[in-house]
């Protein structure tokens, strides 16, 4: 079931990306071998996305989506080895248009079911580490990634003249069927291609998800924050930065999207940028946000939700520590007793005695903090325009 959640969002993401990128020029930077191509101003070849004009793209993806939604009662996907693990490969090769039987005879090979068992049993919470034996130091171990923990298990053969070829649907075909044998024995030089090209197809499956995951500015209306549309903006840099997604830019000209990131994340941007209304939304903070990141290791954009959160509460925190209201020391005790006890005191008692129905008044709320400390707050999160308007 949990695949199926996972799965399904991932085919919705691309079936929605799909109908936009008929109209448009999407590709790679690269050719993968087979599939829809283009041939770019130096003669390379290169790979295209959703031109196969028959319809077969969205009717496949379709296919994948009505198969997560009904995994619960006959999880057909799965022995396909559809899953978290390698949906976003087989989804990127059909809207390159490679043929659909060719992309479950590739995803069906052994070696790449045990590549999901292993990934897959290395995410858990209690699982241990995978590791292997160095190759420099007698009696000494070293942590690696699941391809790399299969690939020496294995003794797999990487890296040769082979691996360079395409493989046919037969020899794929060939190759699932030899393993439901008795006495079968694995081919370390041809699971060896296959681990190459699921790699090589990985890395470009995980970018053409980046550039998904970019065309959806999520921006909150009311509630919605300045780091959000930061990491908004960053997403679309990243995948320009980047360059594997050839056409990228071409999603924000002259389309309803662009009009939507316009308005809703650089629009909002330069309106912050230009008042002071949120020093954490102006663009000498943005880049020190993204200094933060890129020190941290967590790449040169801030990319990551919740080290955003952490950066924007630690940089307020600092910032409000030298208020002066705030230090409870000397003659500046009063100004922090007139903030925090006597303020909301006599808030209470306003709103109390509201006697001109003030509707500022009637909307406050008092919260008690963990200190004992009580605190004036106003609930206007998602409230219809009406209220909003009246309230401010």
């Amino acid at each position: 079931y949990a695949s199926g959640a996972a799965g399904l969002g991932q085919v919705a993401n691309q079936l929605i990306d799909h109908v936009a990128g008929q109209t448009l020029d999407l590709g790679l930077g690269i050719y993968l071998g087979q599939g829809t191509s283009g041939t770019n101003s130096k003669g390379n070849k290169y790979t295209t996305f959703d031109k196969v004009k028959d319809g077969s793209i969205a009717n496949t993806l379709s296919a994948f989506l009505n198969a997560y939604v009904d995994i619960a009662k006959d999880p057909y996907i799965s022995r396909g080895n559809h899953n978290s693990v390698t949906s976003g490969v087989g989804l990127m090769l059909v809207r390159a248009g490679y043929d659909i039987k060719w992309i479950n005879r590739f995803l069906g090979q052994p070696i790449l079911k045990e590549l999901v068992k292993i990934t897959k049993d290395s995410e858990g919470k209690t699982a241990e580490p995978l590791t292997i034996d160095d190759p420099n130091l007698k009696g000494k171990t070293i942590r690696v990634t699941p391809t790399e923990y299969v690939v020496a298990t294995n003794n797999l053969v990487l890296n040769t003249d082979k691996n360079k070829t395409e493989l046919t649907k037969k020899e794929l075909e060939d190759k699932i069927f030899e393993s439901k044998g008795e006495g079968y024995v694995s081919d370390p030089d041809f699971d060896g291609r296959i681990i190459e090209m699921f790699e090589m197809f990985n890395e470009s499956a995980k970018q053409l998800s980046s550039s998904i995951q970019a065309s959806k500015p999520a921006v909150s209306g009311a509630g919605g924050n300045t780091m959000e549309r930061l990491i908004s903006e960053n997403k679309i840099a990243n995948v320009n930065k980047i360059g594997a997604i050839r056409g990228f830019r071409s999603k924000f000209k002259n389309t309803a999207l662009g009009a939507y990131t316009n308005n809703s994340v650089h629009w909002i941007g330069d309106v912050l940028n230009n008042s002071n209304l949120f020093m954490a939304g102006t663009k000498d903070m943005d880049a020190t946000f993204n200094s933060a990141s890129d020190l941290a290791g967590k790449g040169e954009f801030l990319l990551n939700t919740d080290f955003a959160r952490v950066l924007d509460k630690s940089f307020y925190s600092y910032i409000i520590s030298g208020t002066e209201a705030f230090s409870a020391t000397g003659t500046k005790e009063e100004q922090f007793q007139d903030l925090i006890v006597n303020l909301p005191i006599a808030a209470k008692q306003a709103r109390e005695t509201n006697d001109t129905n003030n509707f500022f008044l009637s909307e406050l709320q008092f919260n008690i903090s963990k200190d004992g400390y009580e605190f004036i707050t106003i609930d206007s999160k998602n409230k219809p325009k009406h209220y909003q308007d009246k309230i401010y």
